[in-house]
């Protein structure tokens, strides 16, 4: 017989000020520890929710946990019926994708209704400092699709996600060079702090969630929400990432829409839209595995994809990238990992593509190679441990590490 899930409650808390911001959250009850979890998030206090009980942002902030951990999920609030709708369809899809980790939940609610709100100003981009951030918001600001344009009035970025929510200061030094660019095109940029990877699992996962979660906080004062795309179409296939072109929308209502914008467009696309813009080049930051998570490291696989991409479009010496990236450190660039290995190699066939013929191409090819030579060892290595562990557990220690010890020193 299959254990019974519980049933995850939450309760909306009183909202609290600090400081210029004011605390929105609720309590998750239901989870497997025995305490009741809080989770919150701290909006700009001139974008006060008239209509708190209103518990949408909530509902897909806490949606992978109890796709995870409970049977049914209950909202001590309002919902509206079409979120509930759509999240029936986001369910199915991450269901199928990930059998193992979630199954569907019935959502229920004490009040389910669409929201009455009154005019509101449009659209709110999400924004990190990176290069699809920077692109969704230049294009739609410069109104440069051809049909879909969704002019934004502001931008957000969201304190605990890639800098921990403890890092108070360090986020407010990266927001400052994010500010110069979104202001450099006269538009806000509002600042957001949430404890959401403290709660829920699965960042890779939950992440595109946590996004809507915090921009669905301002639907009283915006429409849409821009989610900016991290691969193309091509690229993405049926990729199970959490902020992808399947989903984003699924987590939308009919009152606040969801835009996953710019899988069109490939990395080299993008910056090369963007190249002229210097706000772009003087401040964007894609660093999130350096020690200072307010800059760029221009040493980890990501500093590096951006380093060589814009030095192929002609931008060198940049005040964001303040350290030169030479030959000989790029052949020091060991130990990536499979993902790692293969967004390095889309970037080496777009910057080989455009005709880029220097030196540095061979070099960044050799790294490749090298590292994609590591990650098949170490996948060897892991199927022998692997099956000397099966080996042990049939025929006992004696008998394993013998023959465990012959295969282990002939890979090589």
């Amino acid at each position: 017989m299959s254990k019974q899930l519980p049933t995850l409650v939450i309760r909306p808390l009183d909202p609290i000020r600090c400081g210029g911001y004011l605390r929105y959250g609720v309590s998750v009850e239901g989870l497997p520890s025995a305490d009741p979890k809080t989770l919150w998030c701290e909006i700009p206090a001139a974008y006060e929710r008239k209509q708190p009980q209103r518990l949408d942002p909530f509902v897909v902030g806490t949606l992978f946990l109890a796709m995870r951990y409970a049977d049914k999920l209950h909202v001590h609030g309002s919902v509206a019926p079409s979120l509930l709708k759509n999240l029936g369809w986001f369910q199915t899809t991450w269901t199928q994708w990930f059998p193992n980790a979630y199954h569907r939940v019935d959502i229920t609610a004490d009040d389910v209704s669409e929201p009455t709100l009154g005019e509101r100003q449009g659209a709110v981009a999400a924004f990190s400092g990176g290069v699809d951030s920077c692109f969704t918001l230049y294009q739609h600001h410069h109104r440069r699709h051809e049909r879909d344009n969704h002019p934004p009035q502001a931008a957000l970025m969201v304190h605990g996600f890639d800098i921990p929510i403890e890092d108070r200061d360090v986020f407010d030094r990266a927001v400052v060079g994010s500010r110069r660019i979104v202001e450099s095109l006269g538009l806000p940029l509002l600042t957001a702090h949430t404890n959401f990877r403290q709660i829920v699992p699965a960042w890779e996962q939950s992440h595109g969630a946590a996004l809507v979660m915090a921009l669905m906080l301002f639907d009283e004062h915006f429409d849409v929400a821009l989610l900016a795309s991290s691969w193309t179409f091509n690229e993405q296939g049926v990729r199970p990432w959490g902020s992808n072109v399947m989903t984003d929308k699924l987590l939308g209502s009919q009152s606040f829409g969801v835009i996953h914008d710019g899988s069109r467009y490939n990395r080299w696309d993008k910056m090369g839209a963007l190249v002229q813009w210097q706000a772009f080049r003087d401040n964007l930051r894609v660093c999130w595995e350096g020690e200072q998570k307010d800059r760029n490291c221009c040493r980890c696989e990501k500093c590096v994809r951006n380093i060589l991409l814009l030095r192929a479009l002609g931008c060198r010496n940049l005040k964001c990238f303040p350290l030169e990236l030479s030959d000989d450190a790029l052949r020091r660039m060991n130990g990536l990992s499979k993902k790692d290995v293969e967004t390095l190699e889309i970037a080496w066939h777009q910057i080989r593509d455009a005709g880029v013929t220097e030196s540095w191409v061979d070099t960044l090819a050799e790294t490749i190679a090298r590292n994609r030579r590591q990650n098949r060892g170490i996948r060897r290595y892991g199927r022998l441990v692997y099956k000397g562990w099966q080996h042990f557990r049939s025929h006992g220690i004696q008998r394993t590490i013998g023959p465990v010890w012959h295969r282990l020193s002939r890979v090589g």
